[in-house]
């Protein structure tokens, strides 16, 4: 494809400004050439704070408290991007997905939405980006890769957390043979400024199953096993539970009103044990429902090999003793590699997973975080409920390959996927 990339961006909630931000950062590294040339959601006005500066109406208020988080990113615009340029504002998907002017839609809806979007823009002869999770269940996820598959075109899914630094630095050193043979993975995250009964996101459609599949797991679950998937290998088997603990979930004013509340018929809590095909052992807990304080492993994930363990940011070698792990990834990695995953110096992780995106869709290819990649993310997620629903270890393949989806099978009739 010559000339600029022309995108649709579909549902443009509190993380549109994340993905306008790594276009912009493309942009000013001169990387990509790329027109945000028409901009979709349900509420019009929504569509419109992200378009024009000085004439739009304000951001969404920031809905969680971290600073450097992806959602606390605001005051980034269409126009900021090309100036004079606005894009063309839509409420209808339909339209918006078949639109003449657009080349590739990036799907930021929820996740009940991603399969039927995704199908439409795919079937059009778009090209297609999906926000994570890539689909509401596996059965989905593999109706969009056929589809994908049979026309050529490039499907990927938004995984940030495989394109920072840290992940890429974790597994040149495994790679390496820094910690040795991998023989332990462990991932606790117990509570969360959502905790112990905070609607996630203020956005009560992750705690309905027949619109965001399962809960936790989908939600944070799909970016740890795409991470842990790239850096240790993958799932050979995978025995869970999971429980919903706090079934009715609110959201309060400052002084403790209650002002928005919701049932909760999926997960809040999981815990996971797993072997990787490569022989090592994992262990994962998650949950959105402690009370107190919250109790988490520092860094969330830690890697054992027989030579040593990653944890916190730092690789503690029983022969080198203890270095951080980005700054031995700088200063020993070979150049091409770094080049390679960091181009022009770029670590900004959505610039980075768009930029092969659109790499993807000149080079006529599928992009790193593909569309199989979002499938085998779901099916790990999936994994741990269908274990836990039927009382069973179960094989990782077997969920992937839609032989295994007993919790599934109400999401699949609904979507006509049976």
């Amino acid at each position: 494809m010559s000339g600029a990339i022309r995108v649709a961006i579909v549902g443009c909630g509190g993380i549109t400004s994340a993905h306008l931000n790594g276009i912009r950062i493309l942009q000013q590294s001169g990387l990509d050439d790329v027109q945000v040339t028409l901009l979709c959601s349900r509420n019009l006005e929504n569509a419109a704070r992200y378009n024009k500066r000085g004439d739009a109406p304000p951001p969404l208020p920031p809905i969680v408290p971290w600073r450097d988080d992806p959602l606390n990113i605001r005051d980034v615009y269409v126009t900021d991007l090309h100036p004079g340029l606005p894009a063309e504002l839509c409420n209808d998907w339909r339209k918006a997905v078949v639109s003449p002017d657009v080349d590739a839609v990036i799907i930021l809806a929820s996740v009940g939405v991603h399969h039927t979007i995704g199908c439409a823009a795919l079937t059009a002869g778009k090209h297609v980006l999906i926000e994570k999770p890539f689909a509401i269940t596996v059965r989905a996820a593999r109706k969009l890769c056929e589809i994908a598959h049979e026309r050529g075109l490039s499907l990927g899914v938004a995984k940030s957390l495989r394109y920072k630094r840290e992940t890429r630095s974790a597994r040149w050193a495994l790679d390496n043979g820094y910690i040795g043979k991998l023989d332990m993975v462990a991932h606790v995250s117990l509570g969360s400024v959502w905790s112990p009964d905070k609607i996630v996101g203020r956005t009560p459609w992750r705690h309905h199953k027949l619109e965001t599949g399962s809960g936790i797991l989908m939600d944070i679950g799909s970016h740890l096993f795409d991470k842990v998937r790239y850096v240790c290998g993958e799932f050979d088997t995978v025995s869970g539970i999971t429980r919903t603990l706090e079934p009715f979930r609110t959201t309060r004013d400052d002084a403790g009103h209650i002002i928005a509340h919701t049932d909760c018929d999926v997960e809040d809590t999981a815990f996971a044990t797993a072997v990787f095909t490569n022989g090592a052992i994992g262990t994962f807990s998650m949950s959105w429902a402690t009370h107190g304080e919250p109790a988490s492993l520092p860094g969330g994930t830690a890697l054992f090999g027989d030579l040593g363990c990653i944890k916190e940011g730092k690789l503690i070698s029983e022969r080198e003793g203890v270095r951080v792990l980005e700054d031995l990834f700088v200063r020993s990695a070979p150049k091409g590699i770094q080049e390679e995953w960091f181009p022009r110096g770029v670590t900004d992780a959505f610039a980075l997973e768009l930029h092969e995106f659109f790499r993807s869709i000149r080079e006529g290819r599928s992009p790193e975080t593909s569309g199989i990649e979002g499938l085998r993310d779901v099916a790990a997620c999936y994994s741990v409920v269908e274990s836990s629903v039927r009382g069973e270890c179960v094989r990782f393949e077997d969920v992937a390959n839609c032989r295994v989806e007993t919790y599934q099978r109400a999401i699949n009739d609904q979507l006509g996927l049976g």
